[in-house]
């Protein structure tokens, strides 16, 4: 990825890049083509293309095209196409300029078009009403590098090198778009002044590929999206690699992949390159060895079922050799088939054939197709009891044949081993199991042809009772069975395995399919026999028994009793009653439970461990909180249950070391009693020479002393006396815990002199109110505010309250606040005693209206050069957890202490001309923030998000780290300065600090944004990321109203396993009022179109759906 972006420095990327593939390229001087399969290429009528030259293929929608220019008629071009047996003119022949080169064709929506160069320009047609019209001319374009057209997904795009004048001369690498009657540039790229050698376009799933070949290296993009005016391009892979020849670029029909064929400058090599996305890049082995001259076109692949094939012309023998990669290269039909000197080559396959042109040396064109020669007929005695020895087919000899046999297949295409001899292959013995067989022998030049092995194996492997397991246990040499049932159950079905799927299969007469359940077979009270009869192919046949007995036998399934260890249940039981709670303390760890069962005969078990009636279970662990014990009771039927619950609730382990109260046989004390506060004083007379303390625990499992000796809750102390002077007890709770508080009581005895007595008037100090701001609604509920006067033993404890706008927000004598209309009011409570005064301010809003809680901006540090600008985001943020983006709300207001160096208006912040610090304050409402700016010359130049990948498990947490790198080289981590935003919060939050958690299966974009550059990484939660792709049965259903249909959705991995995730996916309509969806049911509801949209971890598929009457 470093040597991507050193390399795409160079490399100026316009507006939109879109590419397609190589198979409708223009190629070469006059031409040859072939079709290829298992045979030997074959000339095909040569009628109605004499005079071809730089002749191209196309395969469109299964048709074979060919463009060339045509000598007959000037060098104009002509567009055939072939029927089978004859080449059909497409509108006139010769529509064009005179002496073209390098037609390409494609074809969009049914209509053919053509593009070619004539002298410096490049021209493209359109065939349309029965004619050929001219729909765009590029007159910049370089004779040296041949054009291409593409059609992808109904959009036709156009590649050429462009010949520009910027400093330097140079040679761009230039794809336009088709849009309605003009061509958009979607793609200008250079490289320091480097001349293109080649372009290539490939559809990848309809996903725009492009390489480009410059003299130093080879480039591959694809396009990711657009935001309607700027491309997203994605880096696939660049290649230390260039040629002077055309490139070949295809991608897989069947995954994601993309290959690539260029012949190596250097020493004639062809080397192909596989690139498969979240890969590294592939190299395949190279077929061959091909000429490197500058104009020369000899290369040329496509893939088909996700083989690929390269068609090159060979630089020992000069002659076209074709290959297939099928984990190594194989010639496909036979070697050397076209003239020596033949310089270029074109492939594409058409109905499973390959087609092949060719130039030969003088510019003549011929057309040829691949004759498959027919095998000789095989045949064999043998059965699957003679595999165990060596079996022998025949065949009438065919030396060629037999000399060219590559393979022998079993039906599994495993290998097998084999010899052959005239008329007889020989496979050797234990190579097939005892089964029927098809064998197939592959033969180059030759279709295959098989033989089969006929089994005589009529066992079954398996036997199963939806009623339960049978009384035996099952051998397929034992033939007789018997199974007992209850009297409830009044039918069954078999399932019957057989040993050999090619075997036939009946239950009580009537044909089942191996592994498959029969119909339901009704059972009367007492013997109920069941006849199995499999039948081989050879006719073999083999029976068996099962005999089912019905039997009256109980369907208790109650319990008469139920108790547990750890104390009684909330719940009287009751035998109809299923459901029970019990509470423990949280000292309880465990506990057991005992089932009494209302039959003897049934049985029981207790969170799935069997337990005798009557008896204990053993112990079951319990944690804090809710823990649910379940008890099924399973009468003697064997098939009906019942199951009783048990929710055991264990207390959390308290941390409560308060005191809800301490108390002095002395007297009280001078201060009020509160648990939070932990000092205390009290004088006493000199006759008092000693007391006692009653402490009382908030919390009963709590523990207390009074000066080191345990003391219970709520009863006095030992006496403890007390000297002339202070005296300190200490008080200790010890929480459930082990948390600890400490309580101090400071006893003053007085001497034989009493002090004077204490004041009997206390001034209120201060007053204070319960809450901090109100938010209420028009209307809505009132809220009652308590005011708490300091101090609490205050002589005068009376209060008035006030509101600044009555209309808007009431207060009673008793602070309850009433919501009257919407808008701000202050509530004020005032102590009679001193006026001591404390605030809260009201706001009242609309029935509806959202409450805002905050502002969220998605840049909390603005780094800028002088006299530059960076654009902001502002975001409401709710108290529904909802946002708003408020950035150009006319009652948002912009401040700043700097305006020398930084303003702000709108969402844009601009940089003065003066360097240094400012401060942005953005208030809406009641609610404001503040931005930081530094202007100065250092900038970030670039932002590094770490780690560069990620996959997490659902609740999984994962930090990031953002590091920003200075323009003085500096780094900086920046992450709790960044913004972090989750583009699909569904699946994964992330907080302001960067730390990241799994919420379900999918996939988010996780940007953070920091002094105006954002970083991306892309996140997959709970194995998304082996999610290859998601298809739906039907993308487009047609139903009458009141009808249903049903669509299945199916995940294909990576690993090429699948899964239907019809029950699991997410469906939604557009408008329910035509059609709606639930688990792939789609039923349609009035006249009209709809879409449906189906949605399972990150990946999402459009339904199209229209409702008839």
């Amino acid at each position: 990825m470093v040597s991507f972006y050193k390399k795409m420095m160079r490399v100026v990327l316009g507006m939109l890049l879109l590419i397609g593939s190589l198979s409708g390229h223009a190629l070469f001087a006059e031409s040859t083509a072939y079709a290829a399969g298992a045979g030997n290429w074959s000339q095909v009528s040569k009628t109605g293309i004499e005079g071809a030259q730089y002749a191209t293929l196309l395969n469109a929608n299964e048709t074979l095209y060919i463009a060339y220019s045509d000598s007959n008629q000037g060098g104009k071009v002509t567009v055939k196409k072939f029927n089978g047996t004859d080449w059909e003119s497409v509108g006139d022949e010769g529509f064009s300029e005179s002496q073209i080169r390098y037609p390409s064709l494609a074809v969009s929506n049914g209509e053919p078009y053509v593009a070619y160069i004539h002298n410096e320009s490049v021209v493209v047609k359109k065939y349309e009403g029965g004619s050929w019209k001219t729909v765009g001319t590029e007159t910049d374009a370089s004779n040296a590098v041949l054009p291409s057209l593409i059609s992808i997904n109904g959009k036709i795009y156009l590649a050429y090198a462009r010949k520009v004048k910027v400093g330097m001369a140079s040679v761009n690498a230039t794809v336009k778009e088709f849009q309605g009657n003009d061509w958009k540039l979607v793609l200008n790229a250079s490289n320091s002044g480097k001349a293109i050698a080649n372009i290539a376009l490939a559809n990848q799933n309809g996903k725009l590929h492009v390489a480009n070949v410059w003299p130093n290296l080879t480039q591959v993009l694809s396009l990711n999206g657009t935001d309607g005016t700027n491309p997203w391009w994605n880096f696939e892979e660049d290649y230390s690699i260039s040629s002077r020849n055309a490139i070949a670029f295809t991608a897989s029909d069947y995954n994601d992949s993309t290959y690539m064929a260029i012949v190596d400058q250097n020493d004639k090599s062809i080397v192909v390159n596989r690139d498969t996305p979240g890969k590294k890049s592939s190299p395949l082995s190279s077929p061959g060895t091909s000429e490197n001259d500058e104009g020369t076109h000899v290369l040329s692949m496509t893939v088909k079922d996700d083989i690929p094939y390269v068609a090159y012309i060979d630089s020992n023998s000069g002659k076209v050799a074709v290959k297939k990669y099928i984990g190594q290269w194989e010639t496909v039909g036979n070697e050397a088939f076209t003239p020596s000197g033949t310089n270029a080559v074109s492939l594409t396959i058409v109905d499973d054939i390959p087609y092949v042109v060719a130039t030969d040396s003088s510019g003549d064109s011929t057309v040829y197709k691949m004759v498959s020669t027919p095998p000789p007929v095989l045949s064999t005695t043998a059965t699957s009891s003679d595999v165990a020895n060596a079996i022998d087919i025949t065949f009438a000899d065919d030396p060629i044949w037999r000399q060219n046999i590559t393979a022998v297949k079993d039906e599994t295409n495993k290998q097998l081993a084999y010899t052959a001899a005239p008329g007889k292959i020989t496979i050797q013995a234990n190579e097939l199991t005892a089964v029927g067989h098809t064998i197939t022998v592959s033969a180059t030049g030759y279709v295959d042809t098989s033989v089969k092995i006929v089994s005589n194996n009529a066992d079954l492997s398996s036997i199963s009772l939806n009623s339960g397991a049978l009384n035996e246990t099952f051998d397929s040499a034992k033939t007789d069975y018997t199974q007992n049932v209850g009297q409830s159950v009044t039918n069954l079905t078999v399932t019957p395995t057989a040993a050999d799927s090619k075997s036939t299969i009946t239950v009580n007469g009537s044909p089942v399919s191996s592994g498959q359940a029969s119909g339901a077979i009704s059972l009367q009270m007492g013997s109920n026999p069941i006849t199995i009869i499999v039948t081989a192919q050879t006719g073999t046949t083999k029976t068996y028994n099962i005999q089912v007995n019905k039997m009256l036998v109980s369907t208790n399934a109650n319990l008469s009793g139920l108790t547990v260890s750890s104390g009684s249940l909330n719940e009287a039981f009751d035998p109809d009653t299923t459901s029970y709670t019990h509470d423990a303390g949280s000292g309880t760890t465990s506990l057991k439970v005992t089932p009494t069962t209302a039959d003897s005969k049934s049985t029981v078990t207790v969170n799935g461990t069997a337990v005798e009636s009557g008896q204990e279970s053993a112990e079951i662990s319990l944690t804090t909180g809710s823990n649910m014990i379940t008890i099924i009771v399973t009468a003697e039927d064997g098939t009906v249950t019942k199951t009783y619950t048990v929710q055991v609730s264990k207390a959390s382990t308290s941390t409560n070391a308060d005191l809800s109260n301490v108390a002095l046989s002395s007297g009280p004390f001078h201060e009020a009693f509160h648990p939070a506060k932990t000092n205390y004083t009290q004088r006493v007379g000199n006759s008092t020479a000693s007391l006692t303390v009653t402490p009382t625990v908030a919390d009963s499992n709590a523990t207390v002393t009074v000066n080191g000796s345990l003391v219970k809750s709520g009863q006095a102390s030992a006496a403890i006396s007390l000297k002339t002077g202070t005296n300190e007890i200490t008080i200790v709770v010890t929480a459930e815990d082990g948390t600890t508080k400490t309580y101090t009581i400071v006893v003053t005895r007085q001497s034989v002199t009493p002090p004077p007595p204490p004041p009997s008037y206390y001034p209120v100090t201060d007053v204070s109110l319960d809450q901090e701001e109100l938010y209420l609604t028009e209307g809505g509920e009132t809220a009652e505010l308590r005011a708490t006067i300091t101090p609490a033993h205050a002589t005068n404890q009376s209060v008035k309250w006030s509101s600044s706008d009555p209309e808007v927000a009431s207060v009673d004598d008793q602070g309850v606040v009433t919501p009257l209309a919407p808008g701000k009011a202050t509530i004020t409570v005032t102590t009679i005693d001193q006026g001591k005064t404390a605030t809260i301010r009201v706001k009242v809003a609309r029935e509806g209206e959202k409450r805002l809680v905050g502002l969220r901006v998605s840049d909390k540090n603005i780094l800028l050069k002088p006299g530059k600008s960076s654009s902001i985001k502002l975001y409401a943020m709710y108290a529904d957890g909802t946002k708003e983006d408020i950035t150009k709300n006319k009652d948002v207001r912009y401040e700043t202490n700097e305006e020398e160096v930084a303003t702000a208006t709108k969402g844009v912040i601009k940089a003065g001309k003066k360097k240094g610090e400012a401060t942005i304050t953005i208030s809406y409402q009641d609610e404001e923030l503040t931005i930081p700016v530094v202007v100065s010359d250092v900038y970030v130049s670039k932002l590094k998000l770490t780690p560069s990948s990620l996959s997490l498990d659902v609740d999984e947490e994962e930090q990031l780290i953002l590091v920003a790198t200075l323009s003085d080289r500096k780094t900086e981590d920046v992450t709790e300065q960044a913004f972090w935003d989750s583009s699909e919060p569904e699946v994964a939050t992330i907080n302001e600090d960067g730390e990241i958690i799994g919420i379900a299966p999918g996939v988010t974009v996780i940007s953070a944004k920091y002094a105006g550059k954002t970083s991306k990484l892309t996140v997959y939660v709970g194995g998304a990321e082996l999610i290859r792709q998601l298809s739906i049965s039907n993308r487009s259903v047609t139903l009458a109203e009141g009808e249903e249909e049903e669509v299945t959705a199916t995940v294909y991995y990576r690993d090429q396993s699948k899964k239907d995730i019809t029950d699991d996916a997410v469906w939604s309509s557009e408008d329910e009022e035509i059609a709606t969806v639930e688990n792939g049911v789609i039923t349609g509801h009035a006249k009209g179109t709809t879409k449906l949209k189906v949605k399972y971890q990150g990946k999402s598929m459009t339904v199209f759906v229209k409702v008839t009457k």
